[in-house]
């Protein structure tokens, strides 16, 4: 189990193999807690906590918050504006590295019969990892948007 990062002198491993949700655990000595990351849709949360005192594990999880968050960040830039052009056909979607992605709804899983007006009302999570059409009940997560179409980049090439 690899050690990610070190808070003060508890180690945060993961298991490379391991189930969902996605999780970090924290072991210092005489103790261990759970923390699930909750990304893209919120901060971490205590899941499991086994000899940490009191205020403790919210103290490493408001750490992991923010080291997730730049490490996440620096990988996946966020969405921090989203709309659907009709002129277009396309869902335009700005992030925080100053880039714009235009994007056909139909392309993608859970929007391929969405209508325009379905596209109206749109938000976005948290950390400006996931998009959410309460319209239709679909989402997009950024990540795998962006891996998905860096790989047809790649492909077309």
């Amino acid at each position: 189990m690899p050690t990610v990062m070190t808070i003060a002198s508890v180690r945060v491993m993961i298991y490379l193999n391991d189930h969902r949700p996605a999780h970090v655990h924290l072991l210092g000595p005489n103790h261990k807690a759970v923390i699930d990351l909750l990304c893209p849709n919120g901060p971490p949360a205590i899941r499991e906590n086994y000899g940490f005192s009191g205020s403790e594990p919210r103290r490493f999880s408001k750490v992991l918050s923010r080291r997730v968050a730049t490490l996440w960040l620096a990988k996946y830039p966020a969405a921090v504006a989203v709309h659907y052009d009709g002129g277009l056909a396309q869902l335009v979607i700005a992030l925080s590295n100053s880039k714009r992605i235009l994007v056909a709804p139909q392309t993608i899983r859970g929007l391929e019969q969405a209508r325009p007006e379905d596209l109206v009302d749109v938000q976005i999570s948290p950390y400006g990892q996931g998009i959410h059409f309460p319209a239709i009940d679909a989402d997009i997560y950024i990540p795998a948007l962006l891996d998905s179409l860096a790989a047809v980049s790649t492909a077309s090439r």
